[in-house]
């Protein structure tokens, strides 16, 4: 949840994607950076009630990261 909000992908931790859809002159998918969610989607996906309960466990994940380094 915490690299979603942060802009990371979630399984390998990459600031980048490959938008297959969209490609450069010599047809390889270009890099694209990946955008950070908002807490109004992270809560949807999820399942929390609203937005302020998905940024309280950011914030609480931020904490504990800061706290261990």
């Amino acid at each position: 949840m915490l690299a979603q909000h942060l802009g990371f992908c979630p399984e390998c931790f990459s600031t980048r994607y490959a938008d297959k859809n969209d490609l450069d002159e010599n047809g390889n998918p270009k890099e694209k950076p990946i955008k950070p969610l908002p807490y109004t989607d992270i809560a949807t996906n999820h399942g929390f009630s609203d937005a302020d309960t998905a940024k309280r466990v950011c914030e609480r994940a931020i904490a504990k990261l800061k706290k261990s380094i």
